[in-house]
């Protein structure tokens, strides 16, 4: 055999052996070895090089992937992914993206024993006594340029994030004097975050200022202010972050209705209500109406012209005719904040922390489907029938995924309470990952079972899902929810709903129902039958299969022919390391 290159005279040191390990992963080389920095630079220096094999046979040397360490490096190679552990921090590299350079990501978790890595798993261990272990097919990196919390986005690392614009504000202390500083950015583009607007105040001990993002359309964008001396809410264009011409004309805060504004009044404004404002003309807003009333909470748009305000009640108003509002429907003793709507159903939660579905399919005659008392919801992502929610129960916080619609009676709890930290508020449910405000991570893609992936940096009120990005107030990270691979026809990714379409008919069912789903491709799949505990029922299918629409009926027995009860199921479909779970209800 003839070599084609000669590493060994690229390294010289006079005491320790040159080269240390070698491993490859597809056509690149890892090379822990020694090199020799000169008197100057130390002598000789304990690293890892990353390299790769070019057509001709040669090695190429990447200075940007050196890592410098106390000790050898630990080091593993798993699907693409060198795994690096330096300087006791635990870092990712994508091979994917060399050459020019390796995408390098510090993944904030610490480590000081060997990595183990495989196709889907990397395990660490951060003390002598603790092992953890990861599921990379979620690799949670490190927020992409821009960096939002340094000095061009003022150094704040928490802030609101709502249709599409981030918020972020701070208060700095000099002796007895304040100052202000609230920051608006249109985020729409993630990696290129547009400001819009600075706002700043200083006052005394007793001052205070906070800000609040309101609304948006496709034009403008409604942020509120509220301080000691008063309140209001301003218009900003979003394409040019030009503070548009009128100043909302009342206190309280404002929603979009198409080419309207609802407003509220606060009580530095003279006659209570809501306001109807024709906000057609961007910089020139009018009042078409006002409705009166000691309206309180934030009013909730159902469709064009049709509101939800509550006084001490729960109204639903027409105001097509602006001049003539039309009340269709009340509910007695019922205010409070309107935290999700599903076709004709509302979900509210009430002054008290009751947590109340309400049916909305006749507006003129609204109902209460059920009331579950002293939940303490604090925010609603919904999936379909179920739904994650952040839960505030006697001072503890966690989350937890409810079926909503199943039980007449009230939601059923399909899974424990979540582990999480102090101060969980709000969560985002995407595809088979939700996320928690601190920028927790969890897999539910079986709902009844869900699994903590790890965590990003920072806290938000909020949360915004851009087609590659989850936008936070503490920055933007890629989306961690598997989709297909496989294009459309214009080339878009489809989304994580529809990758496989997996689908149950009938549904309620007795005797038996069909399990249906779509193979993009040929390949291996399974389709696993769990029960509302999580437990595995039946292996409904497992193999391979070729592209197209597949099959298969459950009959409602488990893998040893014994019938199954009443009650809620739960059919996981597999294909690769992509999944998609569905519901199934069974009735005896």
């Amino acid at each position: 055999a003839v070599p084609v290159d000669s590493y060994d005279s690229y390294w010289v040191s006079s005491q320790d052996k040159n080269v240390h390990r070698v491993d490859s992963e597809g056509e690149f080389l890892v090379v822990a070895s020694v090199r020799w920095q000169g008197e100057e630079g130390g002598g000789p220096t304990k690293g890892l090089d990353l390299m790769n094999l070019d057509p001709s046979g040669q090695l190429f040397l990447n200075d940007d992937t050196y890592f410098l360490g106390m000790d050898w490096p630990q080091y593993a190679l798993s699907s693409g992914l060198l795994h690096v552990a330096s300087g006791d921090m635990y870092w990712l590299i994508d091979l994917a993206d060399f050459p020019p350079s390796a995408a390098t990501h510090e993944t904030g978790h610490t480590t000081n024993k060997p990595l183990v890595a495989t196709a889907n798993t990397v395990i660490h261990g951060p003390s002598n006594s603790l092992f953890e272990v990861y599921d990379v097919r979620f690799p949670f990196f490190v927020s992409p340029d821009p960096d939002w919390s340094g000095p061009a986005y003022h150094d704040i690392a928490t802030g609101q994030v709502s249709n599409g614009f981030m918020l972020k504000e701070k208060t700095v202390w000099s002796g007895m004097v304040f100052s202000y500083y609230a920051y608006l950015y249109d985020v729409s583009n993630p990696l290129a975050a547009l400001e819009i607007a600075t706002y700043s105040a200083s006052g005394g001990p007793d001052d205070f200022e906070d800000a609040s993002l309101c609304d948006a359309d496709s034009e403008r964008v409604i942020m509120a202010m509220v301080s000691n001396y008063g309140s209001g809410c301003q218009l900003y264009d979003r394409s040019t972050g030009e503070t548009l011409s009128t100043n909302l004309p009342y206190g309280g805060s404002a929603v979009f209705d198409d080419s309207r504004i609802y407003q509220l009044t606060s009580d530095m404004d003279v006659v209570p209500g809501l306001s109807i404002l024709d906000a057609s003309e961007p910089g020139a807003v009018s009042e078409l109406g006002f409705l009166s009333g000691n309206f309180s909470y934030t009013p909730f748009v159902i469709e064009q012209n049709i509101v939800v305000v509550f006084d001490y009640d729960l109204n639903i108003y027409d105001l097509s005719d602006p001049a003539a509002p039309v009340e269709l429907s009340s509910l007695a003793g019922l205010g409070g904040t309107i935290m999700a709507q599903q076709d004709d159903r509302l979900y509210l939660n009430t002054t008290f922390g009751d947590f109340v579905a309400i049916d909305i399919s006749n507006l003129n005659a609204i109902s209460t489907v059920w009331e579950s008392s002293s939940m303490g919801v604090r925010s609603v992502d919904l999936n379909g029938d179920l739904a994650v929610m952040a839960i505030n129960d006697n001072f503890d916080n966690f989350l937890q995924i409810f079926d909503l619609v199943c039980n007449p009676t009230g939601p059923v709890a399909l899974s424990p309470p979540f582990p999480s930290e102090e101060g969980v508020y709000g969560a985002l449910w995407d595809g088979d990952v939700v996320y928690d405000n601190r920028m927790q991570v969890y897999d539910v893609s079986q709902p009844s079972a869900p699994n903590y992936l790890g965590r990003g940096v920072g806290s938000t009120r909020g949360m915004h899902r851009d087609e590659q990005w989850i936008v936070t107030g503490a920055g933007c990270f890629p989306a961690q929810c598997v989709v297909s691979g496989v294009p459309d026809d214009d080339g878009a990714t489809p989304t994580p709903s529809a990758r496989f379409n997996l689908q149950v008919a009938p549904n309620p069912f007795n005797p038996q129902t069909l399990v249906s789903f779509e193979m993009p491709m040929a390949g291996e799949a399974r389709l696993i039958l769990y029960d509302i505990g999580g437990r595995q029922v039946r292996t409904l299918m497992q193999g391979h299969f070729p592209a197209g629409r597949q099959s298969v009926t459950w009959n409602g027995c488990d893998d040893q022919g014994r019938a199954q009860a009443s009650g809620v199921y739960f059919a996981r479909l597999e294909v690769g390391l992509q999944g998609e779970s569905t519901k199934l209800v069974l009735l005896r």
